[in-house]
């Protein structure tokens, strides 16, 4: 039996728990946050046992195996470095972490200590991405597709209405990139390996919303791939709605994702 605890009580840990439930392997200790009352509520609602008000408590809690890491982007680095020299598991919200270098520090801790650290990126292991994958080979060589994803996000509202949120704060690793825009680029990576060139072209939120977000940070974007041969267009947002579908397109046919 694996202890799980939780790091965030945000809706994302909620689903997260809600699947852990029909794990029969798995059980949940508890959640960190740093309001006691949160910590007891949210674990009392999911039937939890020990609720933690600091990550010490949570580390040295000898029930917890591993952690569910649903804090800020930019907290991901520091909480799951403890949590593995602690010697627990890590899975962590994607983005893994806020840059490359982090993830790879992150990574070769886990390893250093033989530990698992995986991303809590769900899509490429969903029996639609295995179809999608098999699928392409009969339109024949690829040259050129477009992956979108686009969805507003209601904590934009709130920048509209002058409150901060930490969906858009550059000081927590945010922005439409990291929360919307890698499923896009996972799976352009996953299929067709590094790409040759990239290029991005940001739509930044307006000037006057910068007190809010800590500076300029990208609602919506879209990054221009080149592979040997192939183009990629990967677009994204999270201050407006895509409604257009994905496409791969090849010499002998094109495959179009709603």
């Amino acid at each position: 039996m694996i202890g799980f605890a939780t790091i965030g009580t945000s809706v994302i840990t909620n689903t997260f728990l809600d699947a852990l439930k029909q794990e029969q392997r798995a059980t949940f200790i508890g959640a960190y946050s740093r309001s006691r009352s949160r910590a007891e509520a949210f674990t009392a609602a999911h039937s939890g046992s020990q609720p933690f008000d600091s990550l010490d408590a949570l580390l040295s809690c000898p029930e917890v195996d591993a952690v569910y890491i649903a804090s800020p982007n930019a907290l991901h680095h520091e909480q799951a470095l403890a949590c593995i020299h602690a010697g627990k598991h890590v899975l962590i919200e994607k983005p893994v972490c806020a840059n490359e270098r982090e993830a790879r520090e992150v990574f070769e801790a886990a390893r250093n200590a033989q530990v698992i650290a995986l991303e809590a990126m769900r899509p490429l292991h969903c029996p639609a991405f295995y179809e999608l994958r098999d699928l392409l080979p009969r339109i024949g060589r690829i040259r050129r597709f477009d992956l979108r994803f686009g969805k507003y996000s209601s904590r934009y509202d709130e920048i509209l209405a002058g409150r901060r949120t930490n969906i858009f704060d550059c000081a927590l690793a945010s922005g439409a990139l990291m929360d919307i825009g890698v499923y896009t680029v996972e799976p352009a990576v996953a299929l067709f390996g590094e790409p040759v060139q990239v290029s991005c072209a940001p739509a930044l939120l307006d000037e006057p919303t910068r007190d809010l977000t800590g500076g300029p940070i990208d609602g919506a974007g879209t990054i221009l791939a080149s592979w040997p041969g192939m183009v990629g267009t990967l677009s994204y947002s999270k201050i407006t709605n895509d409604l257009m579908p994905s496409q791969f397109e090849g010499e002998l046919g094109t495959l179009v994702l709603d």
